[in-house]
């Protein structure tokens, strides 16, 4: 399938921010992301909440950085990371990704999982003024078209074809990526209310993105 292009150009003499959009396997890209430091770049993993900071130099050429930056929690990229302008991620059905979340925070015993059912935690979502999905990403300004929003990425391609996604974003770092694993991986829901329809008309940004990279060929290169 045809590709569009944006006009983002990658700068070496800059470093990349990886947004890892939680449950759109972004711990495979993760592990993926590290074969660079055998072609001289350092991987910088950002996961605050496990105790993953960011350290005094990370703000240099030939670096790459990837974790969670998430609005709601005070740490979008936007408020982290603010001089930042090249940014790669891959995305998934925001649905997909909130009933993957409440799977996989059961199965760790995490303690919000253990005081809501999954009827409880998608409703909690569709509370919220923001999405799963643009919620760890850079912000999108009220009046932005989509096609212009996505030129503020390297690379944005689906959690569905990571494996071709991967391939895609070789060049441009001028490096072989490993082997992906399938890490981090939650039981699929049995029972699961229908709420699709609900998310996207509450979560509609959201899926206008996703949308937009799922038709245009699964990546925008």
């Amino acid at each position: 399938m045809p590709l569009k292009t944006n006009s983002a150009k990658y700068n070496d003499l800059l470093p990349v921010v990886s947004l890892h959009v939680p449950k759109s396997a972004g711990s495979s890209f993760h592990n993926a992301l590290f074969s660079a430091t055998q072609y001289g770049y350092k991987v910088i993993s950002y996961y605050p909440d496990v105790g993953y900071s960011l350290p005094s130099d990370w703000n240099s050429p030939r670096t790459i950085i990837h974790g969670h930056f998430i609005r709601r929690l005070g740490q979008g990229v936007e408020k982290i990371c603010p001089d930042v302008n090249q940014f790669i991620a891959v995305v998934r059905d925001p649905f997909d990704i909130c009933v993957s979340a409440y799977y996989y925070g059961l199965s760790m015993g995490f303690e919000w999982a253990k005081t809501l059912d999954i009827d409880g935690f998608l409703h909690w979502w569709l509370e919220q003024d923001e999405g799963p999905l643009l919620g760890s990403l850079p912000p999108i300004e009220e009046s932005e078209r989509i096609d212009e929003y996505t030129r503020k990425f390297l690379h944005i391609g689906l959690a569905s074809n990571l494996s071709e996604f991967v391939k895609e974003i070789e060049p441009t770092f001028g490096v072989r990526f490993g082997e992906l694993p399938f890490l981090n991986s939650s039981l699929s829901a049995k029972s699961c209310p229908d709420l699709r329809r609900d998310f996207r008309r509450k979560h509609w940004r959201d899926y206008e993105l996703y949308d937009f990279v799922r038709t245009d060929g699964n990546t925008i290169r």
